[in-house]
């Protein structure tokens, strides 16, 4: 089997650009430019590539590379951004925890018919001073629960700001594939040393639906299973 440098020199002849085949893995155009070079490997790509050169399609989405504890490693963003944990590609098993809670590795199940304008909110209060949100909302923006879920953020956050507290946590977004199956989609924000909840309270104060429009621009453009649309529909929310 040919090396992921050579297959990556053959798709550049065959008029791919290093942020095309980038886009079709998965991976940012600088580091199929490295493996292009030779100063990568890049041996978790080498399937995916060679699909890419035989049949002009990905089958095998490469996987994503891990920490130590099993959770997926974060990745350097673009300049100006946090480094982010990336959604892992269908099949690869990791664990899915986050900093301030054991996460669940699903959301609640599909509510029955005739109860799927559902809004919940559960939060836990520690005693050093910290909070733990979860809010679910519901999918369509017709729901009125959507806008009262977006007033639910806002309050946490306006609490937050007036404490001077920090903000991080995970948001949840649901993705429709191109086989019409949905997947839900853990995205971190934040990092490790979060937002200030005032930056977030001056964003979205003066709207009251600003809290959804808010977490779109700190998701969008940042995968590719966004690139066809995405929905938020649950936030855990880590106050400190």
């Amino acid at each position: 089997m040919a090396t992921s440098q050579e297959l990556i020199l053959e798709l550049r002849a065959q008029g791919f650009s290093n942020a095309e085949i980038g886009r079709r893995l998965g991976r940012d155009s600088s580091l199929i430019g490295q493996i292009a070079k030779g100063a990568k490997p890049g041996a978790n790509l080498q399937q995916a590539l060679t699909e890419l050169v035989s049949g002009g399609e990905v089958k095998t989405p490469p996987f994503r590379r891990t920490s130590s504890d099993g959770t997926l490693a974060k990745v350097r963003a673009t300049k100006g951004h946090e480094s982010v944990v990336p959604p892992a590609p269908r099949g690869q098993r990791i664990r899915t925890v986050t900093k301030s809670t054991a996460q669940p590795k699903t959301l609640p199940k599909k509510r029955p018919t005739g109860q799927r304008n559902l809004l919940s909110h559960q939060a836990n209060r520690l005693p050093n001073g910290r909070e733990l949100h979860r809010v679910t909302v519901p999918k369509t923006d017709r729901a009125r629960n959507r806008s009262a879920g977006s007033k639910v953020i806002a309050d946490v956050v306006a609490r937050a700001a007036a404490a001077g507290r920090r903000i991080s946590g995970t948001v949840w977004a649901e993705v429709q594939r191109k086989d019409g199956t949905r997947d839900r989609i853990p995205v971190q924000i934040g990092g490790h040393g979060g937002y200030s909840a005032q930056s977030i309270h001056d964003s979205i104060q003066h709207n009251p639906d600003a809290a959804f429009e808010w977490v779109d621009g700190q998701i969008q453009g940042r995968y590719p299973e966004f690139e066809g649309g995405f929905t938020v529909v649950a936030f855990d929310l880590d106050v400190w």
